[in-house]
């Protein structure tokens, strides 16, 4: 269903590194990606949260 949307990327620490996504999106399927070039290779952890009660996260690790 459409919401309000928030993608966020913390570092292991929980410091948040950068925001994808902030604002409102149709339903559907939607693709974020994230440039991280800026970032050194690590764990990070990639948080989704929705206006329509929906939270998820995932641990992601980067690769240079």
């Amino acid at each position: 269903q459409d919401s309000d949307v928030n993608i966020s990327i913390y570092n292991i620490q929980g410091k948040l590194i950068e925001t994808l996504h902030k604002g409102f999106i149709t339903k559907g399927y939607h693709t974020e990606v994230w440039n991280a070039k800026d970032h050194p290779s690590g764990v990070y952890i990639i948080s989704m949260d929705a206006s329509n009660g929906f939270n998820a996260t995932q641990k992601v690790v980067l690769i240079k």
